[in-house]
């Protein structure tokens, strides 16, 4: 089962099914992302109406999180780590309704946050919009920019080294990994291109997925690169996220549609409007 967040609201595909949520409840709230918690329930981050709840086939807005423009959802338990435009990163406790703020007050440098990102040792990462990254393990926040090696303050995506390292890309076109205190730089050495990337993952192969804004899809794998384009491979060369799930399927969000890329790279299989598997 896959949960879709897109212009027009929310879509669940199971197999050969697709539900669209499709109200007015969703429709104009341009949902930015969407995430399932360890209980089993669906949330999904707007743009200006906070968070939504989804259950069945109904969806709830949760009131005390309304006005917010929540950009990443962080499942912690009961807890939900909430990313967000002018409002810095929230925990809000589902279960108790409890919410946490962590803004400037806690070494918090910008209250514009793009994601929050949980690794192995369990420390939070807060990705932000001019302010670099920030290790959350206790407080205080411990912060990473310009001064001290991370090469961008402003964070395009986070994702988990099998290393128990840390991939990070930023505005100025680099991919880095932390590990043992130091930022590493990947480029063109390495030949990773200098590229705007917007989504990175790092599968159960240990293939590292970087997706580009403008040049599509670049799989990364013992110092060697391949490209996945618009056309028979995306519906876009515009990547917005990259997930891999249980059977090690690799699922590539773009602007136009969803591509589905089998573990052995053999098949991809498009969900777009024209093949009307996406509303």
């Amino acid at each position: 089962m896959l949960w879709v967040t897109h212009n027009k609201g929310v879509s669940k595909i199971d197999g050969t099914n697709t539900i669209h949520f499709l109200n007015d409840l969703i429709r104009d709230t341009y949902p930015q992302c969407i995430t399932q918690s360890k209980s089993g329930e669906i949330w999904s981050g707007t743009y200006g109406k906070g968070v939504f709840k989804f259950f069945g086939k109904k969806l709830k807005q949760i009131e005390r999180l309304d006005g917010l423009i929540v950009l990443n959802i962080l499942p912690d338990g009961d807890w939900l780590w909430l990313s967000t435009l002018k409002n810095g990163v929230l925990k809000y406790n589902f279960k108790t309704e409890k919410i946490v703020k962590i803004q400037q007050s806690d070494n918090l440098p910008t209250k514009n946050c793009r994601l929050t990102f949980k690794d192995s040792w369990g420390g939070y990462w807060i990705g932000t919009s001019g302010g670099g990254v920030m290790k959350y393990a206790q407080a205080p926040i411990k912060s990473y920019t310009n001064e001290n090696g991370l090469q961008g303050n402003y964070i395009y995506a986070l994702a988990a080294s099998s290393d128990s390292g840390l991939w990070v890309s930023t505005g100025s076109k680099k991919l880095l990994k932390y590990k043992n205190g130091l930022f590493e730089a990947y480029g063109v050495e390495r030949n990773i291109y200098s590229l705007k990337i917007k989504a990175l993952l790092e599968d159960s192969r240990k293939r590292l997925w970087i997706g580009t804004e403008g040049s599509g899809l670049m799989l990364y794998k013992d110092g060697k690169t391949k490209f996945y384009k618009s056309g028979k491979d995306l519906g876009s060369n515009f990547v917005k996220d990259i997930i891999e799930d249980k059977k090690g399927n690799i699922w590539v969000a773009t602007s136009n549609g969803i591509s589905k890329i089998s573990p052995n790279l053999k098949k991809i299989k498009q969900y777009n409007t024209k093949n009307k598997r996406l509303h």
